[in-house]
């Protein structure tokens, strides 16, 4: 059976819940990882971007691991570094691409904004405003809705960059709606907590356990139609 043609649901409600249990369960080795992988990000800059990746691979490794019951420690956060060159060059593709949208739609949008500003046309600057912030989000959204997995697969079946990107697509496209249902939820509760201060670094570990928790739910669905 091919299982791309068997639509399914991801309980989003319910690896809403589970991941708030697995974080606290694992919540210092996740919580130091992520304080660390910010300091070092932060400092370092520019100088910093060919770490970027190995460092994200290492969290999403301690978040698979901590959803698949595994013990997760601190160490993890470098685990990835024996995989440098795939892990460096998918964190630069997807920064890459982030900041060909800042560049090639935020920048428009900034002199928009100015220009709006100087001729004291209100309307004119929201619409610019608005416009431009969905142009500019968008690719955004885009890394994160079909290349998240990525780094999963780069752990799992130890692919290169662009094969993991490859399949990261093809196991979102098989199952868009049901990744759709799961994002929206899940983006706005992590919205809330932003807003809520309880912080970037205390929300999005519980982010990268909640798309953990969705690629295994796939993977291992799939591995049962495939058997049927």
């Amino acid at each position: 059976m091919n299982e791309g043609n068997t639509p399914f649901r991801f309980p989003a409600y319910r690896f809403i819940r589970d991941a708030c249990a697995i974080y606290a369960g694992r919540f210092g080795p996740l919580f130091l990882g992520h304080l660390v992988v910010a300091l070092i990000l932060n400092l370092g800059g520019f100088l910093a971007l060919p770490v970027a990746g190995p460092l994200t691979a290492g969290l999403m490794c301690m978040s698979l691991k901590a959803v698949r019951g595994e013990a997760v420690r601190f160490e993890d956060t470098f685990a990835l570094f024996n995989r440098f060159v795939p892990t460096m060059m998918l964190g630069l593709v997807q920064w890459g691409i982030i900041m060909g949208a800042l560049v090639l739609f935020g920048l428009p949008t900034l002199v928009g904004l100015i220009w709006a500003l100087f001729l004291e046309n209100r309307l004119a600057f929201m619409s610019i405003f608005f416009f431009g912030m969905m142009l500019t989000l968008l690719p955004m959204v885009y890394v994160l809705f079909y290349f998240t997995p990525s780094w999963f697969y780069i752990l799992d079946e130890r692919v290169g960059w662009a094969e993991a990107m490859r399949k990261s697509r093809a196991l979102v496209m098989r199952q868009r709606g049901a990744w759709t249902g799961f994002l929206v939820p899940v983006s706005l509760v992590h919205l809330a907590f932003l807003i809520t201060c309880v912080g970037y670094l205390l929300a999005t570990p519980w982010l990268l356990v909640c798309f953990a928790l969705a690629f295994d739910y796939q993977v291992r669905s799939e591995a049962v139609l495939r058997e049927d």
